[in-house]
């Protein structure tokens, strides 16, 4: 834990650690709730909101399971899946998303599918996006429902004995990717070396002018990425617990110095022991950013706020 800064609200807790909330988080968040009340306004009176839904598609097997953070069921009209994402490192595509469809898949599974219409949606608001940091696809039930199937036969798949490795832009979270051979050999297929100590003098890199072979390679970015980073995370853990990697050993860092740990009431106490007031104890008080002060303006006023007030850059 740190002390923290005026006009944070409190601290954020996990198992390990406290984090500082501060008003970008707050902002972003606001993002997706004042979305959900959009769309709740929009579905009407009918419309039930369900938080954290356990979405669990065929009943002999949590495979292809997860935890739907917005569940809007309006039936038999709509169903909206609404997932929230926090990462500013890797923008979703809501085209295709997977997770959404079997989201929907066990959302829509208890009332046997009988709703009209579905809707995903994907808030993002952390990660720049063509599109926006709201992105949604409309489709029929009878896309979720085919879908459906085609998970059910994709679960069996995986549980057969010789069940095929396919590597691929979903690898970054896997935690095996670090020793997977089918990872190691697609990465070695992207970039067209064996990686070895040396490397022949005939291998060339491809040109910025080359397209073609951007457009081959790009797409693989993400995942060799990941890969990278799996090897060294594990490399890490590895020396860590005493094994030896040869070539490689642990270094230590430049140490930091933090405040120890107490409430800020005894901290400020002791700190005027060494001549510290309490307004030289903080930092600079931070302006708000332009969207968290366009919702203090009125809403008759904002059109003109913005004009005034805002410059509005391209990303």
């Amino acid at each position: 834990a740190h002390m923290a800064p005026k006009g944070s609200k409190h601290y954020g807790e996990t198992e390990t650690s406290s984090f500082v909330i501060d008003p970008d988080m707050v902002d972003a968040v606001q993002t997706c709730i004042d979305h959900v009340q959009e769309e709740m306004d929009r579905l009407g009176l009918g419309c039930q909101m369900l938080l954290e839904v356990k979405c669990i598609p065929f009943d002999d097997t949590e495979e292809g399971s997860g935890t739907g953070d917005i569940i809007l069921d309006a039936w038999p009209e709509e169903l909206v899946v609404i997932d929230y994402k926090h990462g500013a490192g890797v923008s979703v595509e809501i085209d295709g998303n997977k997770q959404l469809r079997s989201y929907a898949s066990g959302a829509a599974k208890p009332d046997n599918f009988t709703h009209k219409k579905v809707k995903t949606t994907i808030v993002q608001p952390r990660c720049p996006h063509a599109d926006g940091p709201i992105r949604s696809k409309r489709m029929t039930m009878a896309v979720i429902q085919a879908f459906h199937e085609k998970l059910r036969k994709a679960i069996e798949r995986t549980e057969q004995k010789d069940a095929p490795l396919k590597a691929g832009d979903h690898c970054r979270w896997c935690e095996a990717a670090a020793t997977c051979p089918e990872i190691r050999r697609k990465v070695q297929s992207t970039a067209l070396v064996d990686f070895s100590d040396e490397v022949d003098d005939d291998v060339k890199l491809i040109a910025p002018e080359d397209a073609k072979g951007l457009a081959r390679v790009l797409p693989h970015v993400p995942m060799v990425e990941a890969w990278c980073k799996a090897v060294m995370t594990a490399g890490m853990q590895t020396l860590m617990n005493g094994e030896r990697v040869q070539g490689f050993k642990l270094v230590e860092k430049r140490s930091t110095r933090k405040l120890r740990d107490m409430p800020n009431k005894k901290l400020l106490h002791k700190l005027e022991a060494y001549g510290i007031e309490e307004d030289e104890a903080y930092t600079e008080r931070k302006l708000k950013s332009a969207p968290q002060l366009e919702k203090l303006v009125p809403k008759k006023k904002r059109r003109k706020f913005n004009e005034e007030l805002v410059n509005k850059f391209p990303g």
